[in-house]
C-alpha cells in the first residue's frame, strides 16, 4: 500500500478527487476536437458531440476551481499501485499513459482500477484562481463503469526520475505511441 505523502505525490500542493464521466475519459481515443479556449472550449462541450452531452448539465464541470483548500482526512482513500510497463501516448491534447492491469484505488470501501494517468501543462483546474505549472490525473474505473480521478497539482522543483523518464519518451507525433 502506498500512502500519500508529499515526495509520493511529487510535491503536490492539493489532492483532490474528482468524480467525473464522458468528456475526461474521452481524451485518450481519437474523435471530435475540443479544447480549453474558443469555438471548442468548456462552454461548447455539449454541442460537440452527443457523448459530451453531459457537460451540459453536470454539476462538478471540468475545469473547476478550488477556492479556499484546506487539509482533508483521506482515510478512506487508499492506494494500491504496482510496477507495469508503460504505454506512453502523444494525443494531442496530453500525454497520456496507459497503466497495466492490477492497481487500484480503494475509496471508502469500492475498488477502483487505474486505466491510465495524463498531465496537464500548466494545470486544468486551477487552485484560488490561479493554475499550477502542471497537473497529473490518474484515472480509475470500479466494475460498474463509474470513474474516480484523482489529480494532484505539480509544482517546479528537483527533478522526478520517474517523470524524466516518461518525459524522455514522450512520442513527437500526435497520435504516436511509445511502449
Amino acid at each position: 500500500v502506498m500512502k500519500v505523502h508529499a515526495e509520493a505525490a511529487f510535491a503536490s500542493l492539493v489532492l483532490f478527487l474528482v468524480f467525473t464521466s464522458g468528456l475526461a475519459w474521452a481524451g485518450g481515443q481519437q474523435g471530435v476536437h475540443w479544447s480549453y479556449h474558443g469555438d471548442h472550449g468548456p462552454n461548447q462541450w455539449a454541442q460537440l458531440s452527443p457523448d459530451y452531452e453531459l457537460c451540459k448539465s453536470g454539476k462538478s464541470q471540468s475545469p473547476i476551481d478550488i477556492s479556499a483548500p484546506s487539509r482533508s482526512n483521506l482515510d478512506l482513500l487508499s492506494f494500491h499501485y504496482k510496477d507495469t510497463p508503460l504505454n506512453i501516448l502523444n494525443n494531442g491534447h496530453t500525454v497520456q499513459v496507459t497503466y497495466g492491469l492490477g492497481s487500484f484505488i480503494n475509496l471508502d470501501g469500492e475498488y477502483y482500477n487505474l486505466l491510465q494517468f495524463h498531465f496537464h501543462g500548466p494545470s486544468e483546474h486551477t487552485v484560488d484562481g490561479k493554475p499550477m505549472p502542471m497537473e497529473v490525473h490518474l484515472v480509475h474505473k470500479n466494475t460498474r463503469g463509474g470513474l474516480a480521478v484523482v489529480s494532484v497539482m505539480m509544482t517546479t522543483g528537483k527533478e522526478h526520475a520517474a517523470i524524466e523518464k516518461i518525459w524522455s519518451s514522450i512520442p513527437a507525433k500526435v497520435w504516436g505511441k511509445v511502449n
